[in-house]
């Protein structure tokens, strides 16, 4: 799951928390992507938490290297 983290509406965080309650196993795959501009919220959010997180703009290797980072570790292992 590639989730940017500001969204209007639903954001990055309330994704992770959803898909921590539907399908637990899948919520450290997740990979969240960011333009940098965080809330302390946000902030808090990511030290609680493992998951990668790219940087906008993304470049089509750096989605190819998360992507095959995700896909090379076994389900519920952070990568």
């Amino acid at each position: 799951i590639i989730c940017d983290l500001m969204m209007p509406g639903l954001d990055g965080m309330h994704v992770h928390e959803a898909v921590q309650q539907s399908h637990a196993e899948l919520a450290p795959r997740i990979v969240f992507c960011t333009g940098g501009a965080v809330t302390t919220r946000t902030q808090a959010f990511l030290s609680s938490v493992k998951n990668q997180v790219i940087e906008k703009p993304i470049s089509a290797e750096g989605l190819r290297r998360a992507v095959a980072r995700m896909a090379s570790v076994a389900p519920g292992v952070r990568g």
